[in-house]
């Protein structure tokens, strides 16, 4: 059964049933990170506020996909929400009470799977990237991470005097609440995944501290702004206020102009850059497979249609269907 991950960073919203602290700590969180990017609004998509003083607070909700059925209503308490999406992680942040709780679009043991060796000849993991790059968007240069059983799939999001230290203690038992310092001599020099890990770790990301220092002093016109995305060869930086999608190994800008946003929430298949209210979609490589034009671009998998476990990429503004080497995918094998 696969197991998701959390990262989790403290905040100051100590009672998520005051909806006055809760917004202000949520909107005051997605201002700092349109500042880190900038002042770019378009890093933070699908906000979400649903509280008391929503107009549908104590109506009819339901947690079918339909909400028109009947069928399996929910308290409305239990449906309180805080979230939004960060599309160039791929991530949807939720605020708790006293803490915030990100879903990266990984597995926890994929945390402890690595994927390379980076040029200081330190082992990768992309989710760990993920989250030393969310930490870093958060404001923080350290996180937490736990299995959903310490998350979302814990009682601690209905405990009315949650907090960041009790999520700290939680656990089944002493062994199961305790923290651990993430190292990565848990590798033991190996590229292999590790399957005896802890539920819950604090990961300083000395590491990904030490790659961003390199490539900083490396290219010292430019500010990383995240190591994992939009691709494994592509890191996203800012010149001053302008944003560049740069190959960290040669240096060169993947655009001969600066980009306004980027979207890499395609499951590996690519990612998409914005100039305006234009966007085209480049694929892990950096080649090119449409034109800047205006609408979005959706993934599906492709399984049993002749791509098995391809990922086919839908351009929204055509309909156009491709894989990620620029296949088109014809009508009868369309998924």
């Amino acid at each position: 059964m696969s197991v998701d991950l959390s990262l989790i960073l403290p905040n100051e919203c100590y009672d998520i049933w005051d909806n006055s602290l809760a917004t202000k700590v949520f909107y005051k969180k997605i201002e700092e990170i349109a500042e880190y990017f900038g002042g770019r609004e378009t890093f933070v998509e699908n906000i979400c506020i649903y509280n008391s003083d929503s107009p549908d607070w104590g109506g009819f909700r339901t947690s079918s996909e339909d909400p028109e059925d009947p069928e399996d209503p929910e308290d409305p308490e239990d449906l309180l929400e805080y979230s939004f999406e960060l599309p160039l992680i791929h991530a949807t942040c939720f605020l708790r009470q006293g803490y915030w709780d990100i879903w990266i679009m990984s597995h926890y043991s994929t945390y402890f799977w690595p994927y390379s060796v980076d040029i200081n000849v330190h082992i990768q993991s992309w989710p760990r990237e993920d989250a030393f790059d969310l930490a870093r968007i958060f404001g923080f240069s350290e996180g937490w991470i736990c299995d959903e059983y310490h998350s979302c799939n814990s009682p601690l999001d209905e405990d009315p005097n949650a907090s960041f230290e009790k999520w700290c203690a939680y656990g089944d038992s002493i062994e199961d609440a305790q923290v651990h310092g993430f190292d990565l001599s848990i590798f033991k020099g190996r590229m292999e995944q590790v399957l005896d890990y802890h539920p819950k770790y604090h990961d300083l990301f000395r590491e990904c501290h030490a790659l961003v220092a390199t490539l900083e002093q490396k290219y010292p016109d430019y500010k990383i702004l995240s190591l994992g995305r939009p691709g494994r060869n592509w890191v996203l930086t800012a010149k001053g206020k302008e944003l560049y999608v740069l190959d960290p190994t040669t240096g060169e800008s993947l655009t001969p102009f600066p980009i306004d946003c980027c979207h890499a929430n395609f499951n590996g298949a690519g990612f998409s850059v914005s100039k305006g209210e234009e966007r085209a979609f480049f694929n892990r490589q950096g080649k090119q497979l449409t034109e800047f034009r205006k609408g979005g671009f959706r993934w599906s998998w492709a399984e049993g249609k002749g791509y098995s476990f391809d990922i086919v990429i839908k351009d929204e503004a055509s309909g156009r269907l491709f894989l990620n080497d620029g296949t088109e995918v014809p009508p009868d094998q369309q998924p």
